[in-house]
């Protein structure tokens, strides 16, 4: 960004944050141990920092920096609570179809559109959607389009839809629960309804489930400009946690485990509603418990 300032003749020359270490002993982050913001390009021992120094040779050489793929995983959480009855039996719903389908693939490209907006506006990261790429890409894994992992996606153009199930079930897992650019805590209010999933079972019956801000859903990125935040939903717990970019972009993967009235489950219909964020599922698992002596 600094670099396209000066080409377009809006800032004179350069600048670098600090050449050594500050002291801030509230901030709790990743270049902060006991206290000591590690920023320096040299350490307190006069030490030059290799990468540091390297970024700044390049700045000033007027060699800008090529995007960086996204990190080769994510990282698995502790849970915090046991999500499953032990002994049960358990399903997992291909949702493959469903993002790759030309509804899923609009879905896609209307979320890139959404992200390249919001960080066109972002305080402190205008440049952020260009320096990484211009492209939403997460890690390899399934379902996958080109090789990364790609949920399945409620916006407000794409604001429904059916995931066949077909299966008997007493427990729906859901694997995602979080929505994108923003959403509760940044937006909205807790206990507002952001979606609602439908749940069809054999024979006609239906079962609403509301999915509310802060106890089924919260926002994706734990990062707001350049301050972390704790975006939690209290009935779903975090399960993943990937760092597309590490200073703007940390990604939290929620596991939201909906108990559902007895019998053949043979659709879940998701709708979003209003004018919500789009909201991602990445996974969804069923949960069968067997009748003793079955």
């Amino acid at each position: 960004m600094i670099l396209d300032l000066v080409k377009s003749g809006k800032l004179a020359g350069h600048s670098f944050w600090s050449w050594q270490d500050m002291r801030q002993y509230s901030r709790i982050d990743w270049p902060t141990a006991d206290g000591i913001l590690m920023s320096g390009v040299v350490s307190e021992a006069r030490e030059v920092r290799p990468d540091w120094y390297l970024e700044l040779s390049a700045l000033f050489q007027g060699r800008a920096e090529e995007p960086r793929p996204p990190d080769k995983g994510c990282t698995v959480l502790p849970l915090k609570w046991a999500p499953a009855n032990p002994g049960a039996s358990f399903y997992t719903i291909d949702l493959q179809a469903l993002v790759q389908s030309a509804n899923g693939m609009k879905a896609w490209a209307e979320l890139e559109a959404l992200l390249a907006r919001f960080w066109s506006k972002a305080a402190m990261a205008e440049d952020q959607w260009k320096r990484t790429g211009e492209k939403f890409r997460l890690w390899p894994a399934v379902p996958a389009v080109n090789n990364y992992v790609r949920p399945a996606l409620l916006t407000k153009d794409s604001s429904e839809l059916a995931i066949p199930v077909g299966q008997e079930c007493e427990r729906l897992h859901f694997l995602g629960q979080v929505t994108f650019p923003v959403g509760y805590p940044l937006v909205g209010r807790r206990g507002e309804t952001v979606a609602t999933y439908k749940v069809r079972y054999r024979g006609g019956r239906e079962q609403e489930i509301q999915v509310r801000n802060g106890i089924e859903v919260a926002q994706a990125n734990l990062i707001h400009e350049a301050t972390r935040i704790d975006a939690v939903a209290t009935a779903a717990q975090r399960a993943l946690q990937y760092a597309k970019d590490e200073v703007r972009e940390h990604y939290q993967v929620l596991l939201w485990s909906a108990p559902v009235e007895r019998g053949t489950v043979e659709s879940v219909h998701c709708k979003l509603e209003g004018e919500q964020p789009a909201l991602a599922i990445f996974a969804i698992t069923v949960e069968h418990i067997r009748a003793a002596g079955a």
